[in-house]
C-alpha cells in the first residue's frame, strides 16, 4: 500500500512538472483566441445586421471566407453578374465556419509559442501565475464586455428606442465582473502566504462559470457557441491544477520554456494560414500601365425590379467611348463619343483611389430588388472585374461604397447622361 502511494506521488510530480505546464499553456492560448474570436464575431454580425453598417468589418470577414473557398477549390462562392436582378447574398456557412476555426487554431498556435518564449525564472512564479489566472478566468468576460460597450447603441431596445450608451454601466454583466474582481483582489490578499483549498477554488470556479457560460451562450447568436465558450472552462480547470502543482527544482525550471521544433513548425504554419486567409491580394496601379493605348474600361449597370437603367459603356485607351443602351434609358442601341487622354487618366486615378485592383466583390453586401453596377478593366494582359449592388453598399466610408462612387464618377466623366438620363415619357 505504501509503495503504491509512493508511485502515485512520483507520477503526479512528474505529470505536474512536465506535462501540466504544457497543457495549461495550450488551454490558455486556446482560451484567449476563442475569447477574441467570440467577441469579434459578435461585433461583425451586429454590424452587418444594421441597416447602414458603421465599418467594413463584415467585408473583411467575407473576403477571408472567399479566400478559403479559393484555397479549398469549393466553387461554392460564384462570381456575381449584373445580368440578373436576384443574387445570392451570403456565402455557405460551412466555408465561414472553416474560416473562423482555422483562424482560431492558427492564433492559438502563435500564442502557445509566445507563452513558451516568455521567461519563466525559478522562484518567481507568483506574479506570472496571477496574470495567467486572470487571463484564464476573465479573457472571455472582458472581450464580451468590450464588444458590448462598442455596440451598445447599435441594437434597439424592445420598445423600439435605441439604447443609451450610459446604460451600459448599469448592465448586470458589468456589475458581476466588478464584483468578481473585488473578490479576487481580496482572495489574493487573504491567501497570499498560504495555499488555497481545491474545494474552495473549485467552488469559486463553479460559481464563476455557472454565471458567464449560460449568459454568453444566450447572447452569442453565432454558430457553434460551444467551440468558443467551453475552452475558457477547460483553461480555468487546468489553471487550478497548475498553481497547485509540485514545486519545480532549479535544474528543471527553464526546460519547459524552450519551444520544441514541433511548436516552431506549428507556429510557422499558423502564420502562413493567417496570411493566406486575411492578407489581401496583391494589387496593381492602373495609372502606371505600360501600354495606356491598350486599356479597356467597361462600365455596365444591370436591371432591377423597378425602372433602373440598363446599359453598357466601354472606354478604350485611344479615347473612344462605345455605349449600348438596353432598357430604361433615353437612347437604346449603340452610340459613340470620345474622351480626352486627361479624362481617361482621371478615370484610372479614381479607380486607383477606390483600391479597384484589390477589391473582392464576393465580400460585398447584396439586396434582391436593387440595381447593380460593374466595372471591368483590361490592362497589360490583366483583366479585373468588380460587381456591386447599386443600393446596398455597406458603410458610407467603406470599400464597396467607394467603388460605387467611383463608378458614378466614371459615368460623369464619360458623359453618359445624354444617353441614359430620362423621364418616364422618354425612357425606353
Amino acid at each position: 500500500m505504501e509503495e503504491t502511494r509512493s508511485v502515485a506521488i512520483r507520477f503526479w510530480k512528474s505529470l505536474s512538472q512536465n506535462w501540466l505546464p504544457k497543457f495549461h499553456g495550450i488551454a490558455l492560448s486556446l482560451n484567449i483566441s476563442c475569447s477574441l474570436a467570440y467577441a469579434l464575431l459578435i461585433y461583425v454580425y451586429r454590424n452587418m445586421a444594421l441597416p447602414l453598417p458603421v465599418n467594413d468589418s463584415g467585408y473583411y470577414l467575407l473576403r477571408g471566407t472567399a479566400s478559403v473557398g479559393d484555397i479549398v477549390h469549393s466553387g461554392q462562392i460564384a462570381s456575381v453578374s449584373t445580368a440578373a436582378a436576384a443574387r445570392q447574398a451570403d456565402p455557405p456557412w460551412t466555408l465561414e465556419e472553416l474560416t473562423v476555426f482555422a483562424s482560431v487554431l492558427a492564433v492559438t498556435a502563435l500564442l502557445a509559442l509566445f507563452f513558451r518564449l516568455c521567461p519563466r525564472p525559478a522562484g518567481s512564479r507568483s506574479l506570472r501565475e496571477r496574470a495567467e489566472g486572470f487571463a484564464a478566468l476573465f479573457a472571455l468576460p472582458v472581450c464580451s464586455l468590450a464588444v458590448s460597450r462598442l455596440t451598445w447603441g447599435w441594437q434597439p431596445e424592445p420598445g423600439g428606442l435605441p439604447s443609451a450608451a450610459s446604460l451600459f454601466w448599469q448592465c448586470r454583466e458589468l456589475k458581476v465582473f466588478l464584483a468578481e474582481i473585488l473578490c479576487l483582489g481580496i482572495g489574493f490578499v487573504v491567501f497570499r502566504k498560504r495555499a488555497v483549498s481545491r474545494w474552495l477554488f473549485g467552488s469559486a470556479l463553479l460559481v464563476h462559470y455557472g454565471f458567464w457560460i449560460p449568459t454568453l451562450w444566450e447572447k452569442g447568436w453565432i454558430f457553434a457557441p460551444y467551440f468558443f465558450l467551453l475552452p475558457p472552462l477547460v483553461s480555468g480547470v487546468f489553471w487550478m491544477f497548475y498553481i497547485n502543482r509540485s514545486p519545480i527544482s532549479s535544474d528543471q525550471a527553464g526546460d519547459h520554456t524552450r519551444p520544441s521544433r514541433a511548436i516552431w513548425t506549428a507556429a510557422i504554419l499558423a502564420l502562413a494560414v493567417l496570411l493566406a486567409i486575411w492578407l489581401p491580394k496583391k494589387g496593381f496601379s492602373l495609372t502606371r500601365a505600360l501600354d495606356v493605348k491598350s486599356i479597356v474600361v467597361q462600365l455596365s449597370r444591370g436591371p432591377c425590379y423597378g425602372r433602373c437603367p440598363n446599359y453598357t459603356m466601354t472606354i478604350h485607351g485611344n479615347g473612344m467611348v462605345e455605349y449600348i443602351g438596353i432598357k430604361n434609358v433615353r437612347v437604346r442601341g449603340p452610340q459613340s463619343s470620345k474622351v480626352s487622354s486627361e479624362q481617361l487618366r482621371q478615370m484610372l486615378e479614381i479607380l486607383d483611389r477606390a483600391h479597384f485592383s484589390t477589391l473582392e466583390d464576393r465580400a460585398f453586401m447584396w439586396c434582391f430588388d436593387t440595381s447593380s453596377v460593374a466595372v471591368s478593366i483590361a490592362v497589360d494582359g490583366r483583366v479585373k472585374r468588380v460587381t456591386s449592388d447599386g443600393g446596398c453598399i455597406g458603410a458610407k466610408s467603406g470599400l464597396q461604397a467607394g467603388f460605387v462612387r467611383a463608378a458614378d464618377e466614371l459615368d460623369n466623366i464619360a458623359g453618359s447622361d445624354k444617353w441614359v438620363k430620362c423621364d418616364e415619357e422618354h425612357c425606353r
